[in-house]
């Protein structure tokens, strides 16, 4: 079944953000869609230091599918905002120590969803139900 979508609308919009909290050393995004297989993706690009080798900065490439979704401008500006926020969520997640340890460290694997805050803690603490401790 076949959705109908505004991606014209987000693609127009993409032109006009800015978000200027580094300078990628090109585009800020880059938006591919397959109109016919009503698929998309947005890639937001990034500069920063490299949080494992902080010496090193590092462009990175944030992939994010695009809902096949009939929003106006202020809401697909909206959705780009939350995508910008869960890359910063995931940089502050990775800067983040507590004792020389990262406590929110993103999981990059495979099948993970990199922008979920997850804390560090033992299989004993994940297992426990509400009310146990």
């Amino acid at each position: 079944m076949r959705v109908e979508n505004t991606w014209d609308v987000l693609e127009d919009l993409l032109e006009e953000i800015e978000y200027k909290r580094d300078e990628p050393p090109a585009d800020r995004f880059a938006f591919e869609r397959n109109d016919e297989a009503n698929y998309a993706v947005l890639y937001i690009f990034t500069y920063n230091k490299n949080t494992y080798k902080p010496e090193v900065m590092r462009h990175t490439r944030h992939e994010f599918i695009v809902p096949p979704a009939t929003y106006n401008r202020h809401t697909w500006a909206r959705w780009v905002f939350e995508k910008i926020v869960a890359i910063e969520t995931h940089e502050t997640a990775e800067w983040f120590f507590v004792d020389g340890e990262r406590q929110f460290a993103p999981h990059h694997g495979n099948g993970e969803d990199p922008y979920m805050v997850w804390h560090l803690g033992t299989d004993e603490q994940a297992r426990k139900a509400p009310g146990d401790d």
